[in-house]
C-alpha cells in the first residue's frame, strides 16, 4: 500500500466502514493520518461501524486503544471488529474486547449502486421536511458543503467535490463527486440530479458507488434506499 499520500484508508461496504492502516509506516504518522481524515470526512461517516484492518502489523494493548479512541471519538463511529494477521495485535483486541474478523474472509468490495429497470416513479416527498440551502454554483474538486437541512445546488458536483446533508440533495446540473444525503439517519432521504454519475453515494448508513450503468436520456434520475441497497431510477412527473 502506498504512502505517498496517506497511510489510512477508507473503504464503504455494505456492511459499514472499513478503516485500513499502512502496516509499514511509522505509528505516529497513521495515528496523524487517521485524525486528520477522520477530521476532513465531516459527517460523511457518521454513525457507522467500522472494521480496522491493520494487516501485518503489531499493536499493543496501549497502541490498539489509542487507535480506537482516536475513531469512536469521531462522529459516533463504533468499532466492529478487527481484522489483523499479527497474534500480538489479536490478543490486545480480545483484551479489548474488540471482536475478531477472520482475515481469510473474501473481501468485500464496495457495493454498486443498483439500477433500478421498472417505471419511472413519482418522487419522494421528504423534501418538505427540513429547511433548504441553495448553492448558486459548480462545486469543483477539493471543494466541500455540509447543510444541517436539505441541499439544492445550482451547478454541478464535479469528481473531487463532496456534498452532504441532513436531508435530501437535489443537484440541477451534473452530480459526479461524492454525495451523502440523511447525514443523521434519514432513511427516507433522496439524491436526486439531472444527471447522475456519482463517485460515491450514501444515504443514512448505506454506502454505494456508481456501477456507470444509469439510464441514457433527458430525464433526471434519484437514489434512495430499497430495502438493503441505494437504488437509482429515472424519475418523471405522473
Amino acid at each position: 500500500m502506498s504512502s505517498d499520500n496517506s497511510s489510512v484508508v477508507f473503504k464503504g461496504t455494505k456492511a459499514g466502514l472499513i478503516i485500513i492502516l499502512d502496516e509499514d509506516v511509522p505509528f505516529e504518522k497513521v495515528i496523524r493520518d487517521l485524525n486528520t481524515k477522520l477530521e476532513d470526512s465531516g459527517y460523511f461517516f457518521v454513525g457507522a461501524e467500522v472494521t480496522l484492518d491493520i494487516a501485518g502489523r503489531v499493536l499493543a494493548r496501549d497502541a490498539l486503544k489509542q487507535v480506537l479512541q482516536s475513531i469512536e471519538g469521531k462522529n459516533g463511529l463504533r468499532i466492529s471488529g478487527l481484522r489483523s494477521k499479527a497474534e500480538t495485535s489479536r490478543s490486545s483486541a480480545t483484551a479489548l474486547g474488540i471482536p475478531i474478523v477472520d482475515t481469510t474472509e473474501k473481501e468485500t468490495s464496495e457495493p454498486s449502486v443498483k439500477i433500478q429497470e421498472s417505471t419511472p416513479k413519482e418522487l419522494p416527498s421528504s423534501i418538505a421536511d427540513l429547511q433548504t440551502d441553495i448553492i448558486r454554483r459548480t462545486l469543483r474538486s477539493g471543494q466541500r458543503h455540509d447543510s444541517d437541512g436539505n441541499l439544492v445546488i445550482l451547478g454541478d458536483v464535479n469528481p473531487g467535490a463532496e456534498v452532504t446533508a441532513r436531508g435530501d440533495i437535489i443537484v440541477f446540473g451534473t452530480l459526479r463527486g461524492t454525495a451523502f444525503a440523511g447525514a443523521y439517519g434519514k432513511e427516507d432521504a433522496i439524491i436526486l440530479a439531472l444527471k447522475l454519475s456519482p463517485t460515491q453515494l450514501r444515504i443514512a448508513d448505506r454506502v454505494g458507488r456508481s456501477s456507470g450503468g444509469h439510464h441514457e436520456g433527458l430525464l433526471p434520475e434519484y437514489a434512495s434506499i430499497e430495502g438493503d441497497n441505494i437504488v437509482i431510477a429515472v424519475w418523471k412527473k405522473q
